[in-house]
């Protein structure tokens, strides 16, 4: 094998390892930029989805206590209007997100929230009907309940989804996505205690023996995840500032809570209450719920920051190599280039020059002979050589001619 061939082959697989490792740097960049800006959209979604549930939380605890009351005054109508237009504000919300979830899950999900549009529309219908009834029915009131109910529990499912789409996408996020997870779970289960309060007060009827034993077990159920989410907050150590919203969960939700439901204790126990508040008690309520969302929306903000911050790095990582995978496919071009002009090519045209000196051609012009380098040397010693053959070949010359002439000389004697 000649040595340009060798020469070649040699380049050529040095150019492909290093071309190759470049690229497979490259890829895992652009998996880590992929993979955070899929995160931060999931994340996104999973805000939206949230603040529906919250919505339609609302949306479900309204009709229900203006259903359960005797009368539904001009205040209970409003709230009738106002808290669905505030719901159809969130489904747009959650819709325009999911236009920019990755597929396929945005796409499923997308479609799934189409049942959940129709249903709930269908809800309210039968909400409305119910209202302009004089005399309602226990038993279509507690569809109604049940129907709203079950697309909560839908729109759960869609949260559970993006849950593990976010996790998938960045797996540093599951601590944030577990406290956000047990914010959510306490602020359902806080609102589904304030509804039995809530429908007990409106209905002006007394209980029926079981509310007190499911407002004191949702009640524990709160604390346990009160006791988790404080566990869960402090292992991360003060990370965005989360510990801040517990404290606003500590003061605005349990201590208004426990202020706001003592009085009505005795209704849980069955006895009538004698001229509720109940838009008082609801106004009341609602901000130490909202409390609680604080947790839940700030671990999701925090989340969304360091997806960002991630892009923001894989950004430059991904700038990076493409820098570096450009430099490599240089340094390789240009390493073959210059080692093929300053020794390739050479060593070529001195093997040629010695090939033509061993069939005898001193004419032969020996190049390179004027670098200062072991090329150099080579091509000097050749030129050496092609001269020593040109002198010995004059000698040579001179001698036969010189035979020549004494034979000349010895014929003419004889």
């Amino acid at each position: 094998m000649r040595v340009s061939s060798l020469f070649n082959f040699v380049i050529a697989l040095v150019g492909l390892v290093a071309i190759g490792f470049a690229f497979a740097q490259l890829r895992i960049a652009w998996i880590d930029l992929d993979g955070d800006v899929r995160a931060e959209r999931f994340a996104l979604s999973l805000q939206a989805a949230g603040r529906l549930r919250d919505a339609l939380t609302v949306e479900q605890d309204g009709a229900e206590a203006a259903l359960r009351t005797p009368r539904i005054d001009a205040a209970a109508a409003a709230r009738l209007k106002a808290e669905p237009a505030a719901t159809d504000a969130a489904v747009a919300a959650f819709r325009a997100t999911l236009n920019q979830t990755p597929a396929p899950v945005g796409r499923d999900l997308a479609a799934g929230l189409e049942p959940i549009v129709r249903d709930l529309a269908a809800a309210r219908g039968d909400a409305g009907r119910l209202a302009a009834q004089t005399q309602r029915d226990l038993t279509q009131l507690q569809a109604h309940a049940d129907r709203m109910v079950a697309l909560r529990e839908q729109l759960g499912a869609m949260i559970d989804r993006l849950d593990l789409a976010v996790y998938s996408s960045r797996p540093e996020n599951a601590d944030l996505l577990v406290i956000a997870g047990l914010a959510e779970d306490m602020r359902r289960l806080a609102a589904d205690r304030a509804s039995i309060l809530t429908t007990l007060l409106a209905s002006g009827q007394p209980a029926l023996g079981d509310e007190l034993d499911r407002f004191l077990a949702l009640s524990g159920r709160i604390d346990e995840l009160w006791s988790l989410l404080q566990r869960n907050v402090g292992r991360l150590g003060g990370r965005g500032n989360l510990q801040v919203a517990l404290d606003k969960i500590a003061g605005d939700f349990f201590k208004t809570t426990d202020a706001l439901y003592q009085p009505y204790l005795p209704v849980l126990r069955g006895m009538a209450a004698t001229n509720p508040d109940i838009p008082g008690f609801r106004a009341k309520q609602a901000p130490a719920l909202a409390a609680i969302l604080t947790v839940r929306n700030m671990a999701l903000d925090q989340l969304l920051a360091e997806a960002r911050a991630a892009q923001a790095g894989s950004r430059v990582v991904l700038w990076a190599m493409i820098a570096a995978s450009v430099a490599v496919i240089v340094l390789v071009v240009g390493s073959a280039w210059y080692f093929r002009r300053r020794v390739i090519s050479p060593l070529g045209s001195l093997t040629g020059s010695i090939e033509q000196l061993a069939a005898g051609d001193l004419s032969v012009e020996v190049g390179q002979a004027g670098r200062q380098d072991e090329i150099g040397a080579i091509g000097r010693a050749l030129a050496v050589f092609r001269d020593n053959a040109v002198a010995a070949r004059a000698l040579e010359e001179q001698a036969a001619e010189g035979r020549r002439r004494d034979a000349e000389r010895q014929e003419a004697d004889a």
